[in-house]
């Protein structure tokens, strides 16, 4: 016999329903994407995505910004004018403490994600928004990453993505402004609209890899745990805790995203049979575990049983 129809608890649940989702909207007029500042004297807000500088580290600790399907389909070309973002209280780097570094200035808040305007795309290239990143990483995994990030803002209209380095402690700096290079790398994102509300993490070492995407996603409540940062914390506690503590592969496509990557950055995998406690990237000099995705999956390396060859990996701790 089929379960007796009952109005009240129906309505109850569309007034649910209807209240979830305004509550949504209405945050998102209220910048829901900007995690929690820690100091808001460095909050900075340009025209399409907003950013906190570090003082000490000479780039920003994270940019926040929502990409819509509209704005995927901008037709501004690149611009390349790399200068210090004028709006930074003391100045940032610029352009030259890269040069002979090794180190691409990689992008927080990617030009690709900016060609709606002129203006969003000159914005992209402050200094501000830029972070050292290895060639391998802001070429191979990094890129793909952000092709498949404009995939999923298009499919669901619009999502919110807060992108961002992780810094250890006794880190190594380039250029005489001393910036310092990250261990790694994070990207929360948020699809906030209704039919399917859902959110996803990544966390990475400052590396290339040959890795697919899906080995890199976390819940947002991980990157959380590794940055020390509070996202979305504007949403109601129930909401949050739904919404960050896990995460379902299968919500997102990664199936459709661009694979394209620049050819100099495509590495064979090791060869090399197992025979060590840790693996050394001899590229970056950073020490991996057995148990870290980066483990004899590193363009160069090799075994080590020596605990303190090496710079600590920024994800497993080496």
């Amino acid at each position: 016999m089929d379960e007796p129809f009952v109005y009240g608890a129906f309505m109850n649940k569309i007034l649910l329903a209807i209240l979830f989702t305004s509550r949504i909207f209405s945050l998102t007029a209220q910048s829901l994407e900007l995690p929690l500042a820690l100091n808001p004297d460095m909050v900075v807000k340009h025209a399409y995505y907003t950013l906190e500088y570090s003082e000490a580290h000479k780039t920003a600790l994270w940019t926040a910004y929502e990409l819509t399907a509209e704005e995927v389909l901008g037709t501004v070309s690149r611009k390349n004018n790399y200068r210090a973002d004028p709006l930074v209280p003391g100045g940032t780097a610029n352009e030259n403490d890269y040069r002979g570094s090794g180190f691409d200035h990689g992008h927080l808040a990617p030009a690709a994600d900016m060609k709606i305007s002129d203006t969003a795309m000159s914005e992209s290239f402050y200094m501000s928004n830029m972070v050292p990143q290895r060639p391998e990483f802001n070429r191979g995994i990094w890129l793909k990453l952000e092709n498949a990030v404009r995939i999923w803002a298009t499919e669901n209209e619009a999502i919110l993505i807060v992108s961002g380095p992780i810094y250890k402690e006794n880190l190594a700096k380039i250029g005489t402004t001393g910036i310092s290079i990250p261990s790694g790398f994070f990207k929360v994102i948020l699809d906030y609209r209704e039919p399917q509300l859902k959110a996803i993490g990544f966390l990475f070492a400052n590396e290339g890899s040959n890795l697919p995407l899906t080995d890199f996603a976390v819940s947002i409540d991980d990157v959380e745990r590794a940055t020390g940062f509070d996202f979305f914390y504007q949403l109601s506690d129930d909401i949050e805790e739904q919404l960050e503590s896990s995460f379902d592969i299968g919500q997102w496509n990664f199936t459709k995203h661009s694979n394209r990557v620049r050819t100099a950055t495509s590495a064979p995998q090791p060869l090399e049979a197992p025979s060590g406690r840790y693996w050394i990237n001899t590229k970056s000099n950073t020490r991996h575990n057995e148990d870290c995705r980066y483990y004899n999956n590193t363009a160069e390396g090799h075994y080590t049983d020596d605990e303190n060859e090496g710079t600590p990996c920024g994800i497993c701790g080496g």
